[in-house]
């Protein structure tokens, strides 16, 4: 029965999908071709509308089939017409959607931080880049000592999607970890966390830096899955109890006028503040799963 209504779920969503790639595409050209600021904000409203809408059809559907009975707590008090930024544990494909679906509506359209990989995703990419979406490229440490010159590159590209930020309410989405978590990603980290991999701070204390006299809010989100976590789990409506517990943390104001790339201190105490988020988000996870 949950392979059946995994199908019916993608025979439903799968035109849908197709149909806002296809306007994705049209609208991502038209952004490429004209290059006149008006038209190209304009265009980036409605391809942000186009998003939202196949969320919340997506959405629609999925209720229709499966139900949503997850345990949700701490979606209270957010608004449409704030900056917000959103962190949060990263261990499936399946998040996305879940957030998607939870706060779609509740807040500003998603901008994903996402990585420089997704730009040649055929019409993905392209649809990202007109959804001015920053793209990120992790540099080993072997190849900025090799070219100096690639330090502060997505420095630089944070600043200027923050920049475009500052137009209108945004939340911007950083999977602080910066990949899903996996027992062997965790073995090979030795990261401290018993359920999380070690978080990286850059992206968020540039975001913080930049946006710092619009974002005052961090929406720190923790998903758990107490049954399964995999794509298909989700498409077959197989998770099961999934728990998401939100909190809205204040951002110290001591963070929006520092510089995380040239100050030690100031790099250490961002990270001190995001590892203490990181351990009590270790903490809930394992105190959660106790009680499945």
């Amino acid at each position: 029965m949950t392979v059946i209504k995994g199908v019916i779920y993608l025979l439903l969503t799968l035109p849908v999908t197709i149909l806002t790639l296809v306007l994705a595409l049209l609208l991502a050209l038209l952004k490429l071709v004209i290059p006149i600021d008006v038209s190209q904000r304009f265009l980036t409203v409605v391809l942000l509308a186009v998003a939202e809408t196949w969320a919340i059809t997506c959405r629609f559907f999925y209720r229709c089939v499966h139900g949503i009975n997850w345990d949700v707590q701490g979606v209270a008090g957010l608004s449409r017409r704030q900056w917000y930024l959103l962190v949060c544990n990263h261990q499936s494909w399946s998040d996305i959607p879940i957030l998607l679906f939870l706060l779609g509506g509740r807040i500003p359209v998603f901008r994903f931080f996402v990585k420089r990989q997704m730009l040649w995703v055929p019409i993905v990419g392209l649809a990202c880049w007109a959804m001015e979406f920053p793209f990120m490229r992790r540099y080993s440490r072997e190849q900025l000592e090799a070219k100096p010159e690639l330090r502060g590159k997505d420095q630089q590209a944070t600043q200027l999607f923050c920049e475009r930020m500052k137009k209108h309410p945004a939340t911007i989405v950083n999977y602080l970890e910066g990949t899903r978590f996996t027992q062997a990603k965790h073995d090979r980290q030795a990261s401290p966390y018993r359920h999380l991999l070690k978080p990286k701070s850059g992206g968020v204390a540039y975001v913080v830096t930049h946006l710092g006299e619009r974002v005052s809010t961090l929406v720190d989100v923790t998903i758990i899955y107490p049954v399964a976590k995999g794509f298909w789990a989700f498409l077959s409506g197989q998770l099961g109890a999934v728990k998401v517990r939100i909190k809205l943390r204040k951002i110290p104001e001591t963070f929006k006028s520092g510089d995380y790339q040239n100050s030690e201190s100031f790099r250490q105490q961002f990270q001190q503040w995001v590892g203490e988020i990181w351990q009590q988000k270790d903490e809930l996870i394992a105190a959660e799963l106790k009680r499945r």
